[in-house]
Formats: structure tokens, C-alpha cells, sequence
């Protein structure tokens, strides 16, 4: 068995052309059988259900009162014509067309209106099914008043049963044909193999095998190519029939395939073909190896015979070609005919795109506000923000402005664009209603009832090509009202889209409105502010010069005193000048002094500015600590002045000669009276200024001669 397979496998492959034409041959003579066979199949079917089928339907108007039906029915019902009679609601034509007419499912499934009339089906005993007894059970019907319409069809089934009878013998006929070339062409390619292994032959028989052992691996080949072809045939077969199925040729209708028995038949016929070309051939061919098998052994008997065997050899090889050259014509003929046979708005982005802009500079400028809120409290820098952020705000209100007009009437556009599309939509709508009301009353049998009417080839092809072009019509209507339903859909929400953000605008505008307002108010509040501020300042400016001048004045007068007092001692006869405690303030001492209390730098010598904006010049500096912090004497001398000031407090004067001065001043309490010697680094008093704009902290200056203020950083020692 092994050995059949083998030498079957290897003849696939010594002939690959004449195999595939082989084999193509087979698919074809099958596949042309299989469509007839698939049309009487469907006709059969269609025949059966024409059969079955109610010959008359009366359609009713709609809202016919039901007990006016049922009298109706009972009269119909004693027609002797008459069978049977059933109504068919609303409902029930509509859940009939749902499951019948395949091709328009989901336009009935999509419906939002039922346009299919109710009817009453009329089924006629079998002796009075032809057409004139229907035609006068149709005229009766269309005597009552609440007939709308009344339709039948019984005189083309005769016409179907013989076409369906033609279909039959010409499917036959044609796949017949083409298996005698599937057989011819089969032929000829196990001669090819036989003529290739006529030397193997020979000697397979020479050592005793049987005919039989010899056509086996032939037989093989053949069925295997009747096989394939026959697979192939299906496959072409349900090809087809799916195309027709899903109604790609403008006849959508419920068709029928093979059953699987009937695959198996085709497969088996297949296999026929190919062992039937086989069994024709390779007896004559076997039987022609013998016979030049036995002249060559009658060759080496006479030698005088070897010409006319060399002659026959030629001949034969002739006919070889003339054979193949045969199968190449008929492969080419039947592949010939095999083929004859198969939009956004710009300036809304732009306006978009500077309210972004804008939107960000306001950002930044409130980002601006909050630092010179938190840093400085620079009122007037405050004030300046807010115009600033009042301007971007007047431009964004002014862009807002300009999207909600591009909004509107983008909104009037789209809802124009609605309106019209609804009014078409509900146009075509009403068209597909009727249609599928005419659709549903002609029944799923009507493209057969057409063509079979036809009186001429010509007549059928035209009616065929006005039935395709109706077809394609109706699923054109089907797919606008498709396509307007999801456009109204689309612009429906667009709609709702625009007038969302149409809101959103309105919102913002009237946010931004009531931002406004509140920059109005706080610039209002912040002009008070500093108008305020200003005067404040200005009075604190006035009160500082004052109690400068009276601090020069009380240093002046305390100047004029120690030289009266020391010029007093000198003028006296043999008085001595006494000489103070410790030592006094000299330019030596710059940078070498000690700091009176440890602590940061508020502000230094020299101008500053105040929170509220003003800006004063400070004659010493301001060292921050805690409240109640020991305050030492920078230096030796006597404290000459222990009162309290208007603006700095309690305040300490040391006197250290030659017009030099130690002020502390901002204290919380002293540790020295006036006229009292102190030394340097004594406590001479506590830090205060709790109360003051700068916080607790020491205000201390030096002045030199004349009463002129130094700055203290120059004198105190350097910090590490």
C-alpha cells in the first residue's frame, strides 16, 4: 500500500503541468455541475414554497374595525374556491417581512413607524389553484369596501417547475462534457507516465507482476485528482453562493446550499472522473507497452525488423505530442471560457489661541501681585498689577465677546443644518415606509416571478437588469436614511456641543465681568491705601525730622555743656581735668568695637524704604532680638541722657569725649541714671520696640563731631 502512495506521490510530480491542468479540468467540470445543481436545488426549493404559499392576500385599510374583519372572513370562508382564510395584523406583517426579507432586515428592524397594512390570506383548495379561479377570487375580494389592495401569483409555477427542469438537464449536459474532457485529459497524462516508466514496466513485468499491481499506483492518481478537483469545485461552489447569499448581484433572497450529503456526492463524483480516466487509459497504454515490449524482444530475435520498430517508436512519440498539444488546446478553451462565466472655524482658533494668551499673562500677573503682596507690600506696585491685570481682563472679556458672536452663529449654522437634514431624513423616511410597504406585499417570491414572466432571452436579461437596478435603488434608500439618521445624530450632539460651550462662555464672561468689579474695588481700596499710607508716611517723615532735630538739639546742648564745664575746670588756678573711666571713641576704633546686642540686620545706614512705600533715611542702624535682650555699651563713658523720645522710646545717650556719642534707642527699660560713669560692655538697658512697624529690636547709632551721624557697621566689629 505504501508502495501506491509513493508512486502515485512521485507521478504528481514527474507531471506538474498536465496534473494541474488535470486537476483543474475536474474542478471545473464539477464546479459547473455544482451551480446547476445549486439553481435546480434553489428552484426546487422556491417551487415548494409557491406551493405552500397563500395564493391571494387582501390588504385592508388601516383602523378596519376587527368584527367587521370577522364577517369578512366567515363570507370569504364560504367561497367554494376557498380553503382557509387567517388574518395578519400589523405586527405580525411586520415580524413576517423581519424574518422573510433577508436583504431589508435591518431597515424593518430600524422602523419607528409600522408602514405594513394588515391582510387577509386566502389559501384555495388544490383543485381551483390555477390562475383563472384566482383572478375570480381576486375580483370578489376587491368588492369589499375595506380592500386595499389584493395580489396573487399561481399561473408562473409552471413556468419555475420547467426551468427548474431545464436548469437540471443543462447542468447535466454541460458537466458531462466537460467530465469527457476531464477523462481525455486524465488520459493523457497517465500515458505520459506510463511512456516514462515504460522501461520499469517492462521490467516489473519480466519479473511477474500482474496488470493489476501495475495500474494501481494509476488508478491512485486518478482518484487523488478527481479529489482535489472535487474540493475545489466546493470551495468555488459555496464561494459563489455565499456571494448571491448576501445579495451582491442585486437578487438578495433566501437561497439553499448543498446539505453535506450532497458535498460528499460531489466528492465522490470527483473521484469517478478521475478513476474513469484512469481505467480508459491505462489498460490501452499498458497493452501498447507490452505490445513494444514484445517487438523489442522480437527485435533482438530478427534483426532485420529494427527499422520498422525504430518507425513505430516515431509514430508513437508523434502521437505523444499530438496528444499532449491536444490537452494544452482543451485546457486553454475551457479556462477562456471559465473566465467569460465569473470643517473648524479659524478665527475662533485664533481667538482661542489669545484668550490662552492672554489668560497666561493674567496668571503672571497675579503671581506678581502675590509676591509683592508677600515681600514688600509695595502699595504702589500693588496698584500698578492691578491695572495691568483690569487691562487683560477688559481684552479677555473682549475675546470672550468675540467667541460667544463666532458661537452663535456657528449655533445658527448647525441648527440650520439640523433642520434641513431632519426634513430630508423625515422625507426618505416616508419614502422607505412605502417601499417597504410594497416590498412586503409583493413577497420574498417576486424576482422569481419577474424573470419567469419573461417571453425571450433578451426580455429576461432586461427584466434582470431593471430587478438589479430596483434592488440597488432600495438599498441606496436604505443606506441615505442610514447615513442621514447618523448625521442628524452627529449634528444633534454638535449642537449640544456648541451650546454647552456656549454657556461655558456666558459663564466666564460674567466671571470675568464680576472680576472686574472686584479689581475695580480693590484698586479703589488700594488708591485709599496709599493715600493713606501717603499721609501716614508723610506725618511719620515730619515726626522723624522733628525728633531728629530735637536729638541734634539735645546732643548740641549736651556738646555746649561739656565744654563749658571743661573750659570752667581750666580756667581755675591749679584744677586738674579729670580724666573719665575707660577710653574715648577715636577713628582707631573703627571696626574694632563690640556689638551692643547680637542680632540680624533689619536696616542699615543710609535710605530705606518702608513697607507702606515710603522712604526715610535712617541715621544708625536696626538690630532685630528678642524683647527684654541685654543691650551693652559699645564703649566707655557717661550716660548723659536716660529718657524717653517721642518716636524712639526709651532712649540712652553715652558721652564718650571729643564729641563722639553711643544712641541706643527702642528700649524696653534702662540699667543707668544720667550722669553715671559706664564701662564698656556694662548692660545698660533691655531691647524694646515691640510696638514699632519693624518689630522688636534695637535702634543704635554713633555720632562724631558736630553731631553728625556715622554709620555704625563701619565701627562695630566685622561678624564671622
Amino acid at each position: 500500500m505504501k508502495l501506491l502512495w509513493r508512486e502515485a506521490l512521485l507521478a504528481f510530480q514527474r507531471t506538474r503541468t498536465l496534473s494541474v491542468l488535470s486537476i483543474t479540468t475536474i474542478a471545473f467540470a464539477l464546479f459547473v455541475t455544482g451551480l446547476f445543481g445549486l439553481v435546480a436545488l434553489n428552484l426546487r426549493s422556491a417551487l415548494r414554497n409557491v406551493a405552500e404559499r397563500v395564493e391571494v392576500v387582501a390588504f385592508v385599510y388601516r383602523g378596519t374595525p376587527s368584527q367587521q374583519l370577522t364577517v369578512a372572513s366567515s363570507d370569504i370562508a364560504a367561497f367554494p374556491e376557498v380553503l382557509e382564510v387567517r388574518y395578519v395584523s400589523e405586527e405580525e406583517a411586520l415580524s413576517a417581512a423581519r424574518r422573510d426579507l433577508v436583504e431589508f432586515q435591518e431597515a424593518y428592524q430600524d422602523l419607528e413607524i409600522n408602514p405594513l397594512p394588515p391582510s387577509l390570506e386566502i389559501r384555495l383548495r388544490p383543485e381551483f389553484r390555477d390562475a383563472e379561479h384566482a383572478g375570480e377570487v381576486a375580483e370578489r375580494l376587491r368588492g369589499f369596501e375595506f380592500v386595499e389592495d389584493v395580489r396573487y401569483g399561481r399561473d408562473w409555477v409552471e413556468r419555475l417547475d420547467a426551468l427548474r427542469q431545464i436548469a437540471a438537464f443543462v447542468g447535466l449536459a454541460i458537466g458531462l462534457a466537460f467530465a469527457l474532457v476531464s477523462i481525455v485529459i486524465i488520459g493523457v497524462t497517465i500515458r505520459m507516465t506510463v511512456l516514462h516508466r515504460a522501461r520499469e514496466i517492462r521490467i516489473m513485468r519480466l519479473v511477474g507482476a500482474t496488470d493489476w499491481f501495475i495500474r494501481g499506483p494509476f488508478l491512485l492518481e486518478g482518484i487523488i485528482k478527481g479529489l482535489v478537483g472535487g474540493i475545489i469545485a466546493s470551495i468555488l461552489c459555496g464561494a459563489v453562493f455565499g456571494a448571491f447569499a448576501a445579495g451582491q448581484f442585486g437578487l438578495g433572497m433566501g437561497l439553499t446550499f448543498f446539505g453535506p450529503l450532497d458535498v460528499v456526492l460531489l466528492l465522490l463524483f470527483g473521484m469517478l472522473l478521475g478513476l474513469t480516466g484512469s481505467l480508459v487509459s491505462v489498460g490501452r497504454h499498458l497493452k501498447k507497452v507490452r505490445t513494444m515490449i514484445d517487438d523489442r524482444w522480437s527485435m533482438i530475435d530478427q534483426p532485420g525488423r529494427g527499422a520498422q520498430g525504430d518507425r513505430a517508436s516515431r509514430v508513437s512519440v508523434i502521437d505523444h505530442r499530438s496528444s499532449i498539444i491536444l490537452a494544452y488546446v482543451v485546457a486553454f478553451m475551457m479556462l477562456c471560457s471559465a473566465s467569460l462565466a465569473a470643517q473648524a472655524n479659524p478665527d475662533l482658533e485664533a481667538s482661542r489661541r489669545r484668550l490662552d494668551q492672554i489668560r497666561q499673562e493674567r496668571e503672571q500677573l497675579q503671581r506678581q501681585q502675590q509676591r509683592i503682596t508677600g515681600q514688600v507690600s509695595d502699595v504702589g506696585a500693588a496698584l500698578r498689577n492691578i491695572e495691568r491685570q483690569r487691562d487683560a481682563t477688559t481684552r479677555l472679556v473682549s475675546e470672550i465677546e468675540k467667541q460667544i458672536g463666532g458661537l452663535g452663529s456657528q449655533l445658527e449654522r448647525s441648527a440650520a443644518e439640523m433642520t434641513l437634514a431632519q426634513d430630508n431624513l423625515a422625507d426618505r423616511k416616508a419614502v422607505l415606509r412605502r417601499r417597504l410597504a410594497d416590498i412586503y406585499k409583493r413577497g420574498p417570491l417576486y424576482t422569481f416571478q419577474v424573470l419567469l414572466a419573461a417571453e425571450s432571452f433578451g426580455d429576461l436579461l432586461t427584466r434582470y437588469k431593471y430587478l438589479y437596478l430596483t434592488s440597488r435603488q432600495d438599498r441606496a434608500l436604505v443606506g441615505d436614511v442610514e447615513r442621514l439618521t447618523k448625521r442628524v445624530s452627529g449634528q444633534r450632539s454638535e449642537l449640544l456641543g456648541i451650546r454647552t460651550e456656549l454657556d461655558r462662555r456666558r459663564d466666564e464672561r460674567e466671571a470675568e465681568l464680576e472680576r472686574f468689579a472686584n479689581l475695580a474695588d480693590e484698586r479703589q481700596a488700594q488708591l485709599k491705601t496709599l493715600q493713606r499710607s501717603s499721609a501716614q508716611t508723610q506725618q511719620r517723615l515730619t515726626t522723624l525730622e522733628r525728633d531728629e532735630a530735637r536729638v541734634n538739639d539735645l546732643l548740641a546742648s549736651l556738646e555746649r555743656t561739656r565744654r563749658t564745664t571743661e573750659a570752667n575746670r581750666a580756667a581755675r588756678p591749679g584744677a586738674v581735668a579729670p580724666v573719665p573711666s575707660g577710653r574715648n571713641l577715636s577713628t582707631a576704633d573703627l571696626g574694632k568695637l563690640e556689638w551692643p546686642v547680637e542680632g540680624n540686620i533689619l536696616f542699615e545706614f543710609g535710605r530705606d524704604t518702608l513697607k507702606n512705600g515710603g522712604v526715610v533715611r535712617n541715621q544708625g542702624i536696626g538690630i532685630g532680638a528678642p524683647v527684654g535682650t541685654p543691650v551693652k555699651a559699645v564703649e566707655a563713658g557717661t550716660a548723659v541722657l536716660v529718657r524717653r523720645l517721642s518716636t524712639y522710646g526709651l532712649s540712652v545717650f553715652v558721652q564718650h569725649g571729643d564729641g563722639y556719642y553711643s544712641l541706643y534707642m527702642q528700649l524696653q527699660s534702662a540699667s543707668v541714671t544720667e550722669g553715671q560713669q559706664v564701662t564698656r560692655g556694662q548692660v545698660i538697658g533691655a531691647v524694646g520696640g515691640a510696638n514699632s512697624d519693624r518689630g522688636p529690636h534695637l535702634y543704635f547709632e554713633i555720632r562724631g563731631e558736630q553731631q553728625i551721624a556715622l554709620d555704625p557697621l563701619v565701627w562695630l566689629r566685622r561678624r564671622r
